[in-house]
């Protein structure tokens, strides 16, 4: 008779197959993965990005209403791409240098500036609708900020050559709406209803809040430690800015503030909010972290290989933000509508 055969144990072959199939799944998710992270249990959303390589220096971008096009600007140079496709769909060549580009809250109009004028494009057509130089700003002084909020107005920060005031100026209708310190100019910044702005002082170390309608001042934030840039979120309700590492958020409505963890003290984090104002992303060592503003807890995290942005911004359906790098011809781009 002959002694009988052992069986093999299939168990470590079972848990080598289960390890591959279970780390191929893990690395080639290229959009969305959702994990739970070690932050009092709440489940975090991961997104990664698309990365688009770009082919000329990268001096500003901004994403179009809809999130399907990115618009770029180079040294004279302007191009718009087709974010799904990742090809140029229109490029234009300047006689003049490009400062900076951004879309108009309605998406009908792209705002160029360049060394000596500011030009808007139709953005249908990708015509000039109209073109300013510095003398169309009534000669109040010198060009600091422009936005272009809802309702078609296109309103402009200047501040005159003593630098002893700002003019807050409607372009549009030729016509000063108000004046503040000059000590504001570094900081100054308008939400999309045309109504509001805010504007840090570090000689009174305080950040203020004005309407441009009744040109008075609504509210007064004592602040000590502030560094980077000031936001103030499209319904004129939040506004953030850094200090020491953290970004700090505070409701005009509740009168309170919120801390948001930052992980890069020395430098200046960047934030920007979503249209509907529930989100503040912040950008962090290993991509961008989105918070809801409401709770201020962590609700996703825009994944990626560069901590150095120069700029972020969200698609006005706020499915989509773009993080520009910094010393690199290349823009981070991530998809939220699976996680929304």
């Amino acid at each position: 008779m002959q002694p009988a055969r052992s069986k093999s144990n299939p168990a470590p072959w079972a848990g080598i197959i289960f390890g591959i199939i279970f780390l191929t799944i893990w690395f080639w998710t290229p959009i969305t993965r959702t994990v739970n992270e070690w932050f009092g249990g709440t489940t975090v959303e991961v997104i990664n990005p698309y990365s688009f390589h770009l082919q000329q220096p990268n001096l500003g971008m901004c994403l179009s209403h809809d999130g399907h096009f990115l618009a770029t600007a180079g040294d004279r140079s302007f191009a718009l791409w087709d974010i799904h496709s990742r090809k140029i769909v229109t490029r234009i060549t300047l006689d003049q240098n490009i400062e900076r580009i951004a879309y108009s809250h309605d998406g009908k109009m792209l705002i160029m500036i360049t060394d000596n004028s500011v030009k808007l494009w139709d953005t249908q057509h990708w015509t000039i609708m109209k073109s300013f130089d510095h003398a169309s700003f009534g000669g109040l002084g010198e060009l600091i900020r422009l936005t272009a909020p809802t309702g078609g107005q296109l309103i402009a920060a200047l501040t005159d050559a003593e630098h002893e005031y700002i003019t807050i100026y409607d372009v549009i209708a030729e016509k000063a709406l108000m004046r503040i310190g000059a000590e504001y100019r570094n900081q100054l910044t308008f939400d999309s209803s045309s109504h509001l702005f805010a504007g840090y002082s570090r000689k009174q170390s305080r950040i203020a809040v004005w309407n441009m309608t009744s040109g008075e001042q609504e509210d007064t934030i004592p602040t000590d430690e502030f560094a980077g840039t000031l936001r103030i979120s499209p319904n004129g309700r939040y506004l953030a800015w850094s200090a020491r590492g953290l970004v700090m958020l505070f409701d005009r409505t509740t009168k309170k503030h919120k801390t948001l963890y930052h992980d890069m003290p020395y430098r200046h984090p960047l934030t920007a909010f979503s249209p509907d104002c529930t989100r503040i992303a912040v950008s962090q060592r290993d991509g961008i972290q989105l918070y809801d503003t409401s709770s201020g807890e962590k609700v996703a995290m825009l994944s990626s290989t560069s901590s150095d942005y120069k700029s972020l911004d969200f698609s006005q359906d706020g499915k989509t933000i773009a993080a520009n790098y910094s010393y690199e011809s290349m823009v981070d781009i991530w998809d939220l509508s699976d996680g929304r």
